[in-house]
């Protein structure tokens, strides 16, 4: 545990200690006493060292290069203990918690005491500091404890946790208190008179804790007295006692230090009253929980407190607690009045340490298994912007619903261009590989004659590339592709080391390297899914046998191979000779309602619905849109090359661009919207390379999820399907006038209907639930 102060009288930290070591823990409290070596040795069952550097340091070294001082110590004592969990207290640890983690390869715990965002901090540079460590670091912890429920609640909304903190409240723990101890009487030590009614304050005096309101409160009370258990010799305290003589109360205002741990109850318990007046200055008061009023309620003593947001749930209207308003010292003197008047006292039921202690505990168990709630935890990569890709995301839902703490880990693409974001309950990360090269390309551009586009990560260029048909790269574009790929592994496998996923699905070859090597780092089980055959796709710019080699290694590596076409199973199986691959089609979770004879409105509609790039047929296509004047075609996705400034130009020599729609990509759930008014789906596949020709589309199933009949090309895989089902016609995707004779075909009246008629009918055969089953059995016989 790291701690930035003293341990002796931070009593939750101890609790917390103890209660570790009494599970089972090895623990030791590294914190920064006054002195340096003071409290080392044995305390309450945990181990203390202290880390505080000489006073020599201290006194000779400005504050910020001191505070890097003592950062270094905290490193450096972790990294001899060689944890297995770091325990960073509060929002100054973070950063210390988290490199120490990062060091010996221990899981990192950070326990947020208040609101740090919420802290008005003197120094508004250290806001921005600790406001920027938390954004930064705290979803990379193993988990997160806080003190209240808001408090919980506000970190999530704040910095879109997908769980919510643990908490842990500062409830006393029976165990922490001496039973053997007498307190004096307090009122004999202060010299007054027995049954004086006596007004306690725990703690330390500070700002915005309201402690000039309560003095300037005591001059309502009549023969009261007030004493601050906890007060130092800070100016702040000198000030408070100018106050109270200011006020005719000097001689009822007490000042006195703070008692070791195990002595506060028996302290406490000899008050008339407990005071707790944090004002509303800020949303950390607003959402706190302090633990004197904890301790006020252990004791058996009235409270007065501030009517704030938590505490008022807290306690509920129960009649020996008084909320009050502690900007108004009248109404604060009238409360304190009411309640060391009265005879109730706090009521409040299931306040124990020992819930807090089980709930803690809980958490440490679970780190064990790299969970913080019984969640696995899965990295999903993938080379695009995910927004788009509706597999990544039907995996990432099917993982998060079987038990797993989803992230999937994309890269920023021109329409996806947020780091981080969440998609359906997943947390998407995107790699931005290019990223430094662009920028470092950009103050050189006129040196190197060329823009920052040409550097843009990615395996194809999807934007500034010429429009014609990919050259040969050259050594300057070869070696920046290889810094940009280099870039991107690099940054990839930082998310598996700190991620630390118990299951990683590498989607695609290019992917493949970071899901081989965590698995190596991290003991993580490894999915490969190969949705092309990689050596043998279109428009590659890498030696055959390099990717041949290397998809050889990948699919050995793994403890799963699954793949998205039967063809492709069957090619991979035969060349690496490894067991044929699970075939988990690219089948769609929607429908839209048959409609097989939906009244035409306007002219009839041909769909494409993928990405625009090369050998997809497009380009036959619209010379098949010339030869059927009656038709509109429109197509929709992502493009690779500047392909769709060709198709426009081509489009207008033909005359055909009043007819077409170029769109682009929507996301998945946004798929119906652009397919249902349409006649015909598109899928005229080129048979161009190996993994064109056994290819599976996904546009296949989106086709037929939204009743439309297909055509397709003759290319094996996708034509026996089209074909057995009935789904459509097929078409040679090289001769437009074949392609145009069979659109004319297909907009015949009763071809509409029969062809819908089937693809309805496999709409409701092929879903989604059956191949989730398949691959939802591949995720648990890894889990």
């Amino acid at each position: 545990m790291l701690l930035h102060k003293s341990v002796e009288h931070d009593s939750r930290v101890r609790r917390a200690a103890r209660a570790l070591a009494a599970a089972g823990h090895e623990v030791t409290v590294l914190h920064l006493p006054r002195l340096h070596g003071e409290l080392d040795g044995p305390l309450d069952g945990f181990s203390v060292r202290s880390v505080t550097p000489p006073a020599w340091v201290r006194h000779r070294l400005p504050s910020t290069l001191y505070r890097l001082v003592f950062f270094a110590a905290f490193v450096r004592a972790a990294r001899r203990l060689h944890p297995d969990v770091v325990h960073a207290h509060d929002a100054a640890m973070l950063a210390p918690g988290w490199a120490a983690a990062r060091l010996t390869g221990a899981k990192l715990v950070y326990d947020s005491h208040e609101y740090a965002a919420g802290v008005p901090y003197r120094n508004r540079t250290w806001t921005l500091l600790v406001t920027a460590l938390e954004r930064l670091l705290i979803r990379r912890c193993a988990a997160t404890i806080t003190v209240s429920d808001g408090i919980a609640d506000r970190l999530q909304a704040r910095y879109a946790l997908r769980n919510r903190p643990i908490v842990v409240r500062n409830i006393p723990d029976p165990a922490e208190h001496d039973p053997d101890f007498e307190a004096p009487d307090l009122r004999d030590s202060l010299g007054i008179a027995p049954g004086t009614p006596l007004v306690l304050h725990l703690g330390a005096v500070a700002r915005d804790r309201g402690c000039e309101n309560l003095v300037r409160a005591m001059a309502e009370l009549d023969g009261a007295h007030l004493l601050f258990l906890g007060a130092d010799d800070s100016a702040y305290a000198s000030g408070l006692r100018e106050l109270a003589g200011a006020e005719g109360v000097g001689e009822r205002t007490h000042f006195r230090p703070s008692v070791p741990v195990a002595q506060i109850r028996a302290h406490t318990r000899q008050a008339s009253v407990g005071v707790s007046l944090l004002e509303d200055t800020c949303e950390n008061h607003r959402l706190a929980l302090p633990n004197k009023v904890f301790e006020y309620i252990a004791a058996g003593v009235p409270v007065v407190v501030s009517d704030l947001p938590e505490l008022r749930r807290l306690l509920g209207g129960d009649e020996g607690t008084h909320p009050v308003d502690s900007t108004d010292p009248v109404a604060v003197g009238a409360a304190l009045r009411q309640a060391s008047n009265g005879t109730a006292k706090p009521s409040l039921t299931g306040i124990e340490w020992a819930a807090e202690a089980e709930r803690l505990g809980a958490v440490y168990e679970h780190l064990d298994t790299g969970r913080c709630d019984g969640r696995g935890r899965a990295l999903v990569l993938v080379r695009n912007g995910v927004s788009h890709d509706a597999r990544i995301l039907r995996e990432a839902g099917l993982l998060d619903s079987i038990g797993f703490d989803v992230t999937v880990a994309g890269v920023v693409t021109g329409t996806d261009t947020n780091r981080e974001e969440w998609i359906g309950g997943s947390r998407i990360v995107r790699i931005d590989p290019g990223g430094r090269l662009r920028r470092t390309l950009g103050r050189f551009r006129s040196l190197l004659g060329s823009t920052s586009k040409e550097a843009a990560g990615g395996s194809e260029p999807a934007s500034g590339a010429s429009s014609a048909a990919p050259q040969p790269a050259s050594t300057r574009a070869r070696l920046r592709r290889l810094a940009t790929t280099a870039a991107y592994y690099r940054e990839g496998l930082g998310q598996v080391r700190d991620l630390r996923p118990d299951l990683i699905h590498a989607n695609d070859y290019n992917t493949a390297w970071i899901g081989v090597a965590g698995k190596w780092l991290t003991g993580a089980r490894l999915v490969y899914d190969s949705h092309e055959l990689w050596p043998d796709r279109n428009l590659r710019p890498e030696s055959r046998p390099w990717l041949l080699l290397c998809e050889a290694l990948f699919v050995r590596a793994a403890d799963e191979v699954i793949t998205t076409s039967p063809g492709y199973a069957q090619v991979l199986s035969r060349r690496y000779r490894i067991p044929t691959p699970r075939v988990i089609r690219n089948v769609v979770d929607w429908r839209v309602e048959p409609a097989p004879d939906r009244p035409s409105e306007g002219a009839p509609l041909a769909v494409y619905f993928g990405a625009i790039t090369r050998n997809r047929g497009l380009a036959t296509a619209l010379r098949a849109l010339a030869l059927v004047p009656e038709l509109r075609m429109r197509f929709v996705g992502p493009e690779a090359w500047r392909y769709r400034t060709e198709l426009r130009a081509l489009a207008e020599e033909l005359g055909v661009a009043e007819r077409l729609e170029l769109l682009d990509p929507v996301p998945p759930e946004q798929a119906p919207s652009v397919l249902a008014d349409a006649d015909i789906g598109l899928a005229l596949i080129e048979p161009a390379c190996l993994s064109y020709e056994m290819t599976l589309p996904n546009k296949l199933y989106e086709y037929v999820a939204a009743g439309l009949p297909v055509l397709a090309s003759e290319v094996p895989v996708l034509a026996a399907e089209v074909h057995d089902n009935e789904l459509g016609l097929l078409a040679d995707p090289s001769d437009p006038a074949a392609v145009a004779a069979a659109i004319r075909a297909m907009l015949e009246p009763k071809a509409q209907r029969r062809f819908r008629e089937a693809a309805t009918c496999l709409s409701a055969e092929v879903v989604w639930d059956r191949e989730r089953e398949g691959l939802a059995a591949v995720y648990e016989s890894l889990s």
